[in-house]
């Protein structure tokens, strides 16, 4: 399995760490390179429902179960017509169903096959 390794080029313009160039070099020497000029997340690079969903996915799912993720996903859709809080509090301030569950770690190299 071939592995990829990435840095940061921290010689940036003056105007904002955004504009610094992405680079990654893989382990047969080739590079590639990108410059982003907006972050992400920013009206001129914005993000989707889906981006938003998936992410609060990722963060949550060592944590809950898949019905209560979803079920939170939908209320959130929700919360200016909601008539209270109540179901979002009680699945909120549950035990962490999956508690013992494995975090996992970043890693500092990405792996490619």
């Amino acid at each position: 399995m071939q592995t990829i390794a990435g840095a940061v080029d921290w010689q940036l313009d003056l105007h904002s760490a955004i504009n610094a160039p992405r680079w990654v070099r893989t382990t047969d020497g080739r590079t590639f390179t990108r410059e982003i000029h907006h972050r992400r997340g920013s009206p001129e690079n914005a993000v989707n429902r889906q981006d938003v969903e998936r992410k609060f996915t990722s963060n949550v799912e060592a944590l809950l179960q898949h019905a209560s993720i979803d079920r939170l996903k939908e209320l959130a859709s929700q919360l200016d017509v909601l008539p209270d809080a109540g179901e979002l509090v009680k699945i909120l301030g549950a035990p962490f169903a999956r508690a013992k569950a494995k975090v996992p770690q970043p890693s500092s190299a990405l792996e490619v096959e």
